[in-house]
């Protein structure tokens, strides 16, 4: 399994750099390792930094955590902490308000 930094994320939901777009996709169609640390640096990025709607950053949050290939260490907190953000919270403060185990053998 491979981890992934917040580039390869970012890339894949924004699409906006097509050749590293289709590399993403492709890197995401096997079982990848996702730290806690780069969910909270990718919702800051599209929240913060690209001002993108934040129903539409929880949105993408919420489908990448869904996806089968995906493995996190604590994807409840994950979708406790989106929806929240979705409703208003800060995507920082909810996103570390309990901190999971890195661990990529967790799912």
């Amino acid at each position: 399994m491979k981890a992934v930094d917040t580039n390869v994320l970012a890339r894949l939901i924004l699409q906006d750099e097509p050749n590293q777009a289709r590399l993403a996709e492709t890197v995401v169609r096997e079982p990848i390792w996702v730290s806690h640390t780069v969910w909270i640096e990718l919702g800051w990025v599209l929240g913060r930094r690209l001002r993108l709607d934040r129903v539409i950053v929880a949105d993408a949050l919420e489908t990448l955590l869904m996806l089968e290939t995906v493995h996190v260490a604590d994807r409840d907190g994950l979708l406790w902490a989106v929806d929240r953000y979705r409703k208003g919270a800060d995507w920082g403060d909810v996103s570390i308000w309990s901190p999971p185990a890195e661990s990529p053998t967790a799912s």
